[in-house]
């Protein structure tokens, strides 16, 4: 059985707060409400923005974390460095392979719109042992861009 408590903060005459609901239950928060099972899914609600309340000490809870979910979401921007994923060189100069920066040391871009060195690429693929090599670093499969 699910237990719902709704409790309106208030403010009195004075300015001081008040619960508008006095017969809530008298408990800690990491108390088990009755027939609580643990195993069921936790889907909280989002809560109600309001200013920042201060309460009297004695009304604060002390909350106990056991389990937290955590999503998060990134995506790549095209564009945003200018050196390779690989040697971290910048394109302008050579890689690491090469004496001199130019066209013996060609930029190149996979599918996946990640530019590196040709000879770092080259090397970082060969590296792999695999039919389908990797992009170091967005592990799609590695492809050059037509």
């Amino acid at each position: 059985m699910d237990e719902e408590m709704d409790i309106d903060v208030v403010a009195d005459e004075n300015g001081q707060q008040v619960n508008s609901e006095q017969d809530a239950p008298n408990r800690t928060i990491d108390e088990p409400l009755e027939d609580e099972d643990d195993d069921r899914n936790f889907n909280p609600t989002p809560a109600v923005r309001a200013a920042p309340v201060e309460l009297p000490s004695n009304t604060r809870l002390k909350i106990k974390v056991n389990k937290l979910f955590v999503t998060a979401e990134w995506k790549w921007i095209e564009g945003g460095d200018d050196t390779c994923g690989i040697c971290r060189m910048p394109f302008e100069a050579c890689c690491v392979d090469c004496k001199c920066p130019g066209d013996e040391c060609p930029l190149v871009l996979g599918q996946c719109k990640h530019p590196f060195h040709m000879h770092c690429i080259v090397k970082w693929t060969d590296a792999q042992n695999t039919p389908k090599p990797q992009c170091p670093l967005c592990r799609q499969e590695w492809k050059f861009a037509d």
